[in-house]
């Protein structure tokens, strides 16, 4: 299967050249702010793509959510993608909270890495918690 890219105003499918895929769900909570819900594998051919939707939201946004619960892989190539989004945020005074499953790959993969150190990881979210 080859790769390729579906968009709509709802989120972004990619479809991956080894036949996974990743999908990137844009909406809004509650309280008005952005959260990303990513679902598949985060790779190197994905991460390009998250760090599109995170520039996408734009610099006066203090807080995005990105919901990592629904990836079922994710490579150093998709931490270092989250891992920029968070400096970028944190670089204007604000933070990407990162929902991620407690004992789950992505979470581990996670906490290997340190990503708490720029991310503000949580098992689940709750508006301005």
């Amino acid at each position: 299967m080859a790769a390729g890219l579906e968009r709509s105003p709802e989120g972004t499918r990619l479809r991956l050249a080894l036949g996974g895929y990743l999908g990137i769900g844009r909406s809004v909570d509650g309280s008005g702010k952005p959260v990303l819900t990513l679902e598949g594998e985060l790779d190197l051919y994905g991460a390009p793509e998250i760090e599109k939707a995170l520039e996408a939201i734009g610099p006066d946004v203090a807080e995005v959510i990105v919901d990592v619960r629904g990836l079922t892989f994710v490579d150093s190539s998709g931490i270092r993608s989250l891992l920029q989004g968070g400096k970028a945020r944190r670089a204007r005074g604000g933070r990407l909270v990162c929902i991620a499953r407690r004992g789950g790959k992505v979470r581990e993969m996670l906490d290997l890495t340190g990503a708490e150190a720029v991310l503000d990881i949580r098992d689940g979210y709750l508006p301005d918690a």
